[in-house]
C-alpha cells in the first residue's frame, strides 16, 4: 500500500454554518486572496477532499471553496436525507454566508456526479451566481428513461440504493480499508494519488483505530432512492456559459442525456474525455487542465456574469 500524502489541510481553511437547528454544513476553503472563485460540489458517497488531487492543480490559478453537503466529510447527517431540493438551497445559503470574504471575483461551479446535477441546478435556480459552470459526468437520466427511474426509486427497487445498503462501512484499520477498496468496484482504475485522497478524507479513525465511511450508507442509498429535481426543466434557464465532461466508459445513459442537455440549452457545451465515471480520479492531473482550458475558454463569454454575480449575492 503506498504511503501516501494526504491533503495538506494546512493549506486549507475548515468552515462551517448551521443551516438549521441541529444540523451543521462544514467542508474547506482557500484563504481569500483576490483570485477566482471555484465552488465545488462532491458526487454522492465522496466528499470535497477526496478530490484533492484534481483541485490542489486547480489551486494556483483560483480560490477553493469545497461543499461537502449533508452526511458527506464532516458535515451532519441529520436524521434522514432531505432532499435535492433542500440541498440545492443550503448550497446557495452558504455561498451567501462567505460571499462578503470573497469579493467582487467571478465564481464558477464545478461539480462531479450528484455534485454535478446540483451545480447545475444552482445556476439554474439562482440566476447570476456563477460566471461558468464545468459539470463532471453529471447523473442525468435522458427523458425516456426518467419516469422509470423515478417509478423505481419509488417502489425502493434503485440498484444503486441496494448496493449503497450493503456497502462495507467499517475496517479494522487503514490499511484494511485500502486492501479491501483498492482498484475495486468504483474505484477501479483510480490513481494512488486520489485513492489515498478517499482513504483519508471521506474516511475517519474511531477511537479504537477502526476506519469508518463518513457517509453513512444509509444517506448515500437514500440519495439514491430519493426523486431528484426536474433537471430537464431546469436544464434550459441555466443563463451562464457551461461545459459537461463526460468519460468515454461511463454509465451508457449519460451520453444521450449529455446530447439532449445540448439541445434544450444551447449555452451549454460537452466534451468526452477518456475514462469512466470517476475520470478525475483516474486521471486528476490531466481533468484538472481540462478544467482549467475549459474555465479560460468560457471566461469570455463569461464575462457579463461576472459583474452581476457577486452583485446578486450582495444585494439585499
Amino acid at each position: 500500500m503506498p504511503n501516501l500524502p494526504a491533503a495538506p489541510p494546512h493549506a486549507l481553511i475548515r468552515w462551517s454554518h448551521r443551516v438549521e437547528p441541529g444540523l451543521t454544513l462544514r467542508g474547506w476553503r482557500t484563504p481569500p486572496s483576490g483570485k477566482p472563485l471555484l465552488h465545488f460540489v462532491h458526487g454522492n458517497g465522496f466528499c470535497g477532499l477526496s478530490y484533492w488531487a484534481m483541485l490542489r492543480r486547480l489551486g494556483s490559478h483560483y480560490d477553493l471553496f469545497l461543499s461537502d453537503v449533508q452526511g458527506h466529510g464532516d458535515s451532519d447527517a441529520g436524521e434522514r436525507f432531505d432532499g435535492w431540493q433542500v440541498t440545492v438551497e443550503r448550497l446557495f445559503a452558504v455561498i451567501e454566508r462567505f460571499a462578503p470574504e470573497w469579493g467582487e471575483v467571478p465564481v464558477h461551479g464545478v461539480g462531479h456526479s450528484f455534485g454535478g446535477v446540483l451545480t447545475l441546478s444552482l445556476a439554474a435556480l439562482h440566476p447570476q451566481l456563477f460566471s461558468s459552470i464545468v459539470v463532471l459526468d453529471p447523473v442525468l437520466f435522458p427523458p425516456e428513461l426518467m419516469q422509470a427511474e423515478i417509478e423505481s426509486r419509488q417502489r425502493g427497487e434503485s440498484p444503486m440504493a441496494r448496493d449503497a445498503r450493503l456497502r462495507t462501512a467499517l475496517w479494522p484499520s487503514r490499511a484494511a480499508a485500502w486492501r479491501h477498496l483498492h482498484q475495486r468496484g468504483g474505484y477501479k482504475g483510480w490513481s494512488d494519488e486520489a485513492f489515498a485522497c478517499f482513504i483519508d478524507h471521506a474516511l475517519y479513525a474511531n477511537d479504537d483505530g477502526q476506519y469508518r465511511l463518513k457517509c453513512p450508507p444509509q444517506i448515500e442509498a437514500a440519495i439514491y432512492s430519493s426523486v431528484p429535481l426536474d433537471y430537464w426543466r431546469l436544464i434550459p434557464q441555466v443563463d451562464c456559459p457551461g461545459v459537461i465532461l463526460h468519460g468515454d466508459s461511463t454509465m451508457p445513459f449519460i451520453a444521450p442525456a449529455v446530447a439532449r442537455a445540448l439541445q434544450l440549452n444551447p449555452g451549454l457545451q460537452a466534451e468526452q474525455v477518456t475514462g469512466g465515471h470517476c475520470f478525475m480520479q483516474e486521471q486528476p492531473a490531466a481533468t484538472a487542465e481540462r478544467v482549467a482550458q475549459w474555465l479560460q475558454r468560457l471566461a469570455p463569454s463569461a464575462v457579463d456574469c461576472a459583474a452581476t454575480a457577486r452583485q446578486a449575492l450582495h444585494t439585499p
